[in-house]
């Protein structure tokens, strides 16, 4: 499924960082606003909680996004879409690992909590581990983390 055109919403782009009326394009569940071909581009990373009882599972929309490859994307937002209520990201919900010379900065939690952006300067090829943690929004009492990988190219 591929749908082109899309503008981003006044609401998307408080949160986000995307410049208020952009087009992005979306393929599937993988929004690309394009993550190559264009200086100006962000990336989208969908996150899935999967709960049961006290424990829970992260897990990126797409297997494919378990290494995610960068080529021009300014920004990389990660959101929970499923499901659609009753977990969070941590302050902290998106870490990134061994980002010693600051290719990401910037990074911030959506007032929501349901989403995280970092800022990827995109100076050094490299491939990245990165952290995504989320909490049951009700009591914060559960935890968990997925740890995929970024490949910035």
């Amino acid at each position: 499924m591929k749908s082109t055109g899309l503008v981003v919403s006044a609401a998307f782009a408080a949160c986000c960082g995307a410049a208020l009326g952009q087009e992005i394009t979306v393929i599937g569940r993988l929004y690309l606003g394009p993550c190559s071909g264009s200086s100006t581009g962000n990336c989208y990373v969908d996150v899935r909680v999967d709960a049961s009882g006290t424990t829970c599972e992260v897990k990126l929309d797409s297997a494919a996004q378990e290494v995610v490859g960068i080529t021009n994307a300014n920004f990389m937002l990660w959101r929970i879409v499923s499901p659609p209520k009753g977990w969070i990201f941590t302050t902290d919900g998106v870490a990134i690992h061994d980002n010693w010379h600051r290719d990401f900065t910037n990074p911030k939690l959506a007032p929501d909590s349901m989403a995280f952006v970092w800022k990827n300067k995109r100076t050094v090829r490299k491939t990245y581990k990165y952290a995504v943690t989320v909490t049951d929004a009700a009591t914060e009492a559960i935890e968990c983390t997925l740890d995929p990988w970024i490949k910035n190219q």
